[in-house]
């Protein structure tokens, strides 16, 4: 029942929300996961064979996220990163799309009702013969993997003193890593494409009542929103997606 109502809380935003950080967030994660999986099939057995075979594509990756959910989001680094290939201008390319995964307490707590955000935020396109280099592969894979676990305070939010700064646990991490470092080292290596944008209405609650660690809506919920999206409209075009 716990795993039920943190779910629930996640997902539909009720009006009163827990006063301190979710302890069981990989649990959260993979019942949010299994629900979607499970929707997905139900859906899929009532549609025709066009829909259902999108619907088994959708099923097929969340099944991906469910045995490694780091794969669609990194939470240390507050983006998502999706990367994809596709035929652009009669040219095999790879692209790279990042979005910021949860916006600043300060925006959320500003605002009278949900925010209206672009995605993707950042993209950029390299040909597939320079992401199948074996340098290039290792590289990239390395920076995430570095990234994720290097000391991130100088991307942390602080509120400044008289004599110092002070890391505020309550606050979003600046995605600056992928958004300002890692895509334009991509850039050099290939060039900005322009892709279907899409709005989202982003709802979010801060709850800093009691902990020094509040309450926030996992990032992990955005990120995937955003990327189903995406996916749908590849499949099924941009309007039906």
């Amino acid at each position: 029942m716990a795993l039920l109502e943190s779910v629930f809380n996640h997902l539909v935003l009720p009006p009163k929300l827990p006063g301190h950080r979710d302890k069981n967030v990989e649990g959260i994660r993979q019942s949010i996961l299994t629900r979607l999986i499970c929707a997905c099939d139900t859906v899929g057995q009532h549609t025709g064979r066009r829909l259902r075979e999108t619907w088994a594509s959708v099923h097929y990756s969340l099944r991906i996220c469910l045995n490694n959910p780091s794969r669609l989001e990194k939470a240390s680094l507050n983006a998502g990163l999706l990367v994809r290939r596709r035929m652009l201008n009669n040219e095999d390319i790879v692209i790279f799309e990042v979005f910021e995964a949860s916006p600043p307490s300060e925006d959320v707590l500003a605002a009278e009702n949900a925010l209206q955000w672009d995605f993707p935020g950042h993209t950029v396109g390299i040909p597939f013969r320079e992401f199948a280099k074996k340098d290039f592969q290792e590289s990239f894979a390395a920076f995430l993997e570095q990234a994720s676990v290097e000391s991130l305070k100088r991307f942390e939010a602080c509120s400044a003193t008289e004599e110092d700064s002070v890391i505020e646990a309550q606050d979003t991490t600046n995605p600056a890593l992928l958004t300002q470092i890692l895509m334009p080292l991509l850039e050099a290596v290939g060039s900005a494409v322009k892709v279907p944008r899409f709005r989202k209405r982003v709802r979010d609650d801060i709850n800093t009542h009691s902990a020094e660690f509040p309450w926030g809506r996992l990032l992990f919920w955005l990120v995937l929103r955003v990327v189903l999206h995406r996916q749908l409209g590849l499949i099924q075009g941009d309007e039906p997606g």
